[in-house]
């Protein structure tokens, strides 16, 4: 079947994770004027940005409420106003909770908690900015790019690895008679002896073949016939089915074994995701009507800050670095 969900980045802009980023800048003495027109920008670009930062807004209020009295308390002088040393300690335990629960949902809102969970389950995983080779116990090779992880189970009737995230290069070792399977959140790639790229996007996955041979079944319909690759194509397995397969540009498909990005007339968009995997905070578009900017390049996924800066070189655009975790195009 041919009907799956157009493939999309899963780290697109969390308005949630954003307006708690945005909120924590703003509230800096030394937060410039730049700074401010582009808090601007992003929220002029979607109504929904709005909505997020009153939440955050209204989640900032709860937490100043008791830091206020604990700060009101150890200024106080006067012993008669001062709290009783159990108030105090109610206070204190309040206001930690309170700290630990926005500092979960930040990270859990800028993607860190699936990445929590992704390495909890997972056998192998690289950091952002990393890139790992590993052999598995059957000799084959696998390659995990920036932050992936993959766990892996050898039985005697099978060789599976389960991608938890991120992308991974599969090199399969012919000479063992068990299938070879990767498990995704949609379904199956099995393979025989095969040179092979997986890259997991949510419920999707894009598939690459290089060489060899690869079947492709959808957990929506395990039973049907597979679709199958030849050298050279590549297809998205997703929750209602697997695209159409097509061809695909080698050199930039095997740019980021080489610590590259390579696009051809891409939209700024698709640009931004991919260097985002390799930033550890995030790079966001605050103006949407950039997002579809075409641009073509070879950028260093080493250094994602100068290949930003590249790209406002090459394209109108304005990049500005706020911190060491937040990177805006405007």
């Amino acid at each position: 079947m041919h009907d799956a969900e157009p493939f999309q980045d899963d780290r697109t802009d969390a308005p949630d994770a954003m307006a708690a980023v945005w909120h924590a800048r703003l509230r800096e003495p030394s937060v410039t004027p730049e700074e401010r027109e582009a808090f601007a920008c992003w929220l002029a670009a979607d109504p929904s940005h709005g909505d997020a930062f009153a939440r955050t807004g209204r989640l900032w209020r709860h937490l100043e409420m008791p830091a206020a009295v604990v700060q009101r308390a150890s200024e106080d002088r006067s012993p008669p106003e001062l709290p009783s040393p159990q108030s105090r300690r109610r206070w204190g335990v309040g206001l930690a909770a309170a700290l630990v629960a926005f500092g979960v949902f930040a990270a859990w809102s800028l993607g860190w908690g699936d990445m929590a969970i992704a390495r909890l389950r997972a056998d192998y995983v690289t950091a952002i900015g990393a890139r790992s080779e590993i052999v598995l116990g059957d000799g084959s090779h696998v390659v995990l790019d920036s932050d992936s992880a993959i766990a892996v189970h050898l039985s005697p009737q099978e060789r599976r690895v389960t991608l938890l995230r991120g992308r991974v290069r599969f090199d399969v070792r012919r000479t063992d008679g068990r299938p070879f399977r990767v498990a995704t959140p949609s379904g199956i790639v099995t393979v025989a002896g095969t040179v092979f790229d997986v890259r997991l996007s949510g419920a999707s996955a894009l598939v690459s073949l290089e060489r060899g041979r690869v079947e492709m079944r959808t957990g929506a319909q395990p039973a049907a016939a597979p679709t199958v690759l030849a050298p050279g194509q590549e297809a998205r397995l997703g929750p209602t089915g697997i695209s159409a397969p097509t061809r695909f540009d080698r050199t930039e498909q095997n740019a980021w074994l080489k610590d590259q990005i390579v696009f051809h007339d891409a939209p700024l968009s698709s640009v931004v995701a991919e260097l985002d995997r390799y930033y550890p905070g995030r790079i966001l578009i605050a103006n949407n009507a950039l997002a579809s900017r075409k641009l073509s390049g070879a950028f260093s996924t080493r250094m994602p800050v100068r290949a930003m800066e590249a790209i406002g070189d090459i394209i109108p655009v304005k990049i500005t670095v706020l911190s060491d975790f937040l990177i805006v195009v405007r």
